[in-house]
């Protein structure tokens, strides 16, 4: 067996290994390098969005377009975790007739402080920041990167366009992956599109020395960015379907006609093409118009998913996009609408929201409810005792059966003492 010394000795002698090959080369011909191991570019599309939104439905607030960004991030990992590294980050801006979009490329793990500086120069502190399930993944992922290279705190106000979506389609869509999102909602189908799973891969082949997907990806985020603005319209645009009705229309008449046939929006092209920022008279031949998809009726947003979007803003919107749905004969909206009437003690109202709930789908809670306003505000307990009867059937659990049997009950006991008292 060899010594320490001798195999000491051997591994002084050993060859040095070759120096590994820099990465910091430029990953195309429309980049400009911003520092080591970083680099850049912009892409200029024709505008997406209005000058101004003027709603608060998704964004705090009116707001010039201009003081509003979008974001997106391409990571070397597809779940959280300190591992995980930010390599490509996307970020948009309309000003004037121009959407820009910055891309920022690291091409190499030491630049990432630059990279994460540059970040921070292109996104203003009081600009809110638009993502798509950016608070769960791109946001947590920037801030653990500016933690981890010890740069002070990250602190930007976000908006993540994931959680309207699910409120407002939670019952048509089968996920909410920004790809289904794309396809059912916006019509986009993207052209030769590399798939996000295959993201990190693609970096790693880089780094390898292989630059054949790295374009793909770029081409990923530009994609991304262009979804981002057309679904934050979209949205908006819903918002105001549930406050407002034109007349001699029914409101789910109204909300279709609202989406199909509004003379001034038109949408963009249904696809994406795969270079369709490198080619200026493509460019130049989207003229701007809000940009409106022509759903299906099955793909309406519901009024349920507006109002509880708009209870985050303004009441009352929310209160007119319930009466809407109510209208339209959106059980949920009726069930939160007779609550807040009972509330505002118009009983007659809210009793008649409940009797037509109660007719057309017999539960327990539209019973229940029927039931304690016939009892307290119409004084008919006998009318009450019979809208409970066979209700053990449909008790949903063991708390609501004992709460069934109490009010029949004390209803039992109610009627009795009347005859006593008549009798």
């Amino acid at each position: 067996m060899s010594s320490l010394t001798q195999r000491l000795a051997h591994l002084r002698d050993r060859k040095p290994a070759m120096p590994t090959k820099s990465r910091d080369i430029s990953p195309g011909p429309e980049w400009s390098k911003y520092g080591e191991f970083v680099w850049e570019r912009r892409i200029e599309l024709s505008p997406i969005l209005p000058k101004k939104f003027n709603t608060t439905f998704i964004l705090p607030g009116e707001l010039s377009t201009e003081n509003i960004l979008f974001y997106d991030l391409e990571t070397t990992g597809l779940s959280g975790g300190s591992g995980n590294t930010a390599f490509l980050i996307g970020i948009a801006w309309q000003e004037g007739d121009c959407f820009t979009i910055a891309q920022l490329f690291l091409a190499d793990y030491p630049g990432e402080q630059i990279l994460l500086r540059r970040y921070q120069e292109l996104s203003p502190r009081d600009y809110p920041q638009i993502s798509y399930n950016g608070l769960s993944f791109d946001y947590q992922v920037l801030k653990t990167r500016f933690l981890i290279n010890r740069m002070p705190a990250l602190h930007r106000k976000q908006i993540d366009l994931l959680h309207p979506t699910r409120r407002l389609w939670k019952t048509i869509l089968d996920n909410f992956t920004l790809g289904t999102v794309e396809r059912e909602l916006l019509g986009i189908n993207r052209i030769n599109d590399l798939p996000g799973r295959e993201v990190p891969d693609a970096w790693f082949a880089w780094l390898r020395g292989n630059p054949n997907r790295i374009e793909e990806v770029f081409q990923h985020n530009v994609n991304d960015m262009i979804s981002l603005a057309r679904l934050l319209v979209l949205l908006e645009q819903c918002g105001m379907l549930g406050v407002e009705v034109t007349e001699n229309s029914t409101p789910k008449h109204s909300l279709s006609r609202q989406l199909h046939v509004q003379e001034k929006l038109q949408s963009l092209p249904n696809e994406l093409p795969e270079r369709i920022y490198r080619d200026p008279s493509v460019r130049s031949s989207l003229e701007y118009k809000l940009m409106m998809p022509k759903l299906p009726e099955w793909k309406m947003p519901s009024y349920w998913g507006i109002a509880r979007q708009w209870a985050l803003s303004d009441v009352s919107k929310e209160r007119k996009s319930l009466e809407l749905g109510w209208a339209a004969k959106e059980k949920n909206c009726g069930r939160e609408l007779a609550r807040r009437l009972k509330r505002e003690r118009h009983y007659h109202a809210s009793y008649s929201i409940w009797k037509d709930l109660y007719e057309s789908e017999k539960n327990f809670v539209s019973a229940i409810e029927l039931s304690k306003q016939l009892e307290h505000q119409m004084k008919n307990p006998e009318t009450a005792l019979s809208v409970l009867d066979g209700l053990e059937d449909i008790a949903p659990g063991i708390k609501e059966r004992k709460h069934l049997a109490y009010r029949k009950n004390r209803l039992n006991r109610k009627i009795a003492r009347a005859r006593l008292s008549t009798g």
